[in-house]
């Protein structure tokens, strides 16, 4: 074969493979993530109400482990953080005050969603109408006796669409308590002595299964 017509042929070849020849490309495997999470909550809250004065104290913790599967990888989470709110009102000389703050490192106790203790020290952060910011350190050493009556539900949920579909479970159980014990400022105020309570112990169970085609 001469020269000439080995370059004349060989356009013609590639225009060839080009137009019969298309790539196999292997659609995505679709992806399955498990999602679960169970846990623990208590709240409480305390006020009272003079002529001129209201006072407020709220304080709620929640203990939670949620796993996530994607597939074959595994990953835990867990946690229990306390949230506490106070503020004092005189609407008789115009003067207010409000402290927050959170702890993640509480120490929270159920037993069978019908007894549970909290004790935690939280750096609370205090403003008042003066403008003055304060931080202090309030301890707090809680006891809670749930009531005989308890409240449940569940749910459930479905999705799909062209990129895949889930479902969604939830149920939980919840119980009026009646909270004891102390919440101190810095080792001395103890802001729910003398107040009026009102208390619950919950818990959840929740979860999810998705399959989403990328």
């Amino acid at each position: 074969m001469n020269l000439y017509f080995r370059t004349a042929l060989l356009p013609a070849v590639a225009l060839l493979v080009s137009t019969f020849y298309t790539p196999i490309v292997s659609a995505a495997p679709a992806v399955t993530e498990v999602w679960k999470i169970r846990g623990h909550d208590v709240n409480a809250s305390w006020s009272t109400n003079t002529e001129c004065v209201y006072e407020s104290v709220y304080i709620s913790a929640s203990e939670f482990a949620s796993r996530t599967r994607v597939n074959k990888a595994n990953s835990t989470v867990e946690s229990t953080t306390a949230w506490l709110s106070y503020s004092k009102s005189n609407i008789c000389d115009g003067t207010w005050s409000y402290g927050w703050g959170t702890s993640d490192n509480a120490q929270l106790a159920i037993s069978q969603n019908k007894n549970a203790t909290l004790k935690t020290t939280i750096i609370v952060n205090e403003q008042d109408s003066i403008g003055n910011p304060v931080a202090h350190s309030v301890e707090v050493n809680l006891n809670f006796v749930a009531g005989t009556t308890s409240y449940s539900g569940h749910s459930i949920s479905r999705y799909e669409s062209p990129l895949g579909r889930s479902v969604y479970r939830s149920k939980g159980t919840y119980r009026d308590a009646v909270s004891t014990g102390t919440i101190k400022v810095d080792g001395v105020l103890d802001l729910i002595s003398g107040k009026s309570e009102f208390g619950n112990i919950s818990s959840n169970n929740s979860g999810s299964v998705s399959r989403v085609n990328y």
